[in-house]
């Protein structure tokens, strides 16, 4: 019955009607992590020095698998990231603008938040800005050394690099996108512009 009178072409709920707009007065995008080995989990944990699962603790090998599995279209495409055991995909989830409203980049250095303005470029103006960093000043202080690594004219694709953290210790992670019309807020339960996971790597 359902397949008969829904639209295929189009969703039927869609810019204030949608599930993004449902706490607030237009869509706003929100943020994906890639690898995620159980939807229901936000942990990413596993030991360094083995490739395969034991004893029920994950070896980097499922993540690295579930990465190639992930980016198997953009390699497809002839798209090339830098790969890492350590890295996240972070991804602005997929809105096709004829249905959304497409995300208003800034345009200088004036409009952007104060964390960029020493390292805004004109170039920029084209995309959303990302940043991740310890949720809480404690897992802050467990992270050292963050590398980002983006394809330029490609899908609202970054990859994050913890290039040094700390380790046997769980590390609250927050990445946002930034652009003029994202809204972010502070609560588990209604995620605006941001993604929240967790990372251990013993």
């Amino acid at each position: 019955i359902f397949m008969a009178i829904i639209d295929k072409r189009i969703p039927p709920y869609r810019g204030n009607s949608s599930a993004i707009a449902l706490d607030t007065s237009r869509p706003n995008p929100g943020l994906g992590f890639r690898p995620q080995i159980s939807v229901q989990k936000v942990l990413i944990k596993y030991r360094s020095s083995h490739r395969d699962t034991f004893d029920y603790r994950h070896g980097w090998g499922e993540y690295k698998e579930q990465l190639d599995e992930f980016l198997a279209y953009y390699t497809e495409a002839d798209i090339r990231y830098q790969r890492a055991i350590d890295c996240n995909g972070i991804s602005i989830d997929k809105l096709r603008p004829q249905f959304y409203e497409e995300p208003i980049t800034y345009q200088n250095a004036a409009e952007v938040p104060e964390q960029f303005k020493a390292i805004w470029e004109s170039e920029f103006s084209d995309y959303i800005l990302v940043e991740c960093n310890g949720e809480n000043d404690v897992d802050r202080d467990f992270i050292y050394e963050i590398e980002y690594f983006s394809q330029m004219n490609t899908t609202k694709i970054v990859f994050v690099h913890f290039k040094k953290i700390e380790t046997n210790v769980l590390i609250n992670v927050e990445c946002r996108a930034y652009a003029r019309n994202i809204d972010h807020n502070d609560s588990l339960e209604f995620i605006r512009g941001s993604v929240h996971f967790e990372l251990i790597v013993e």
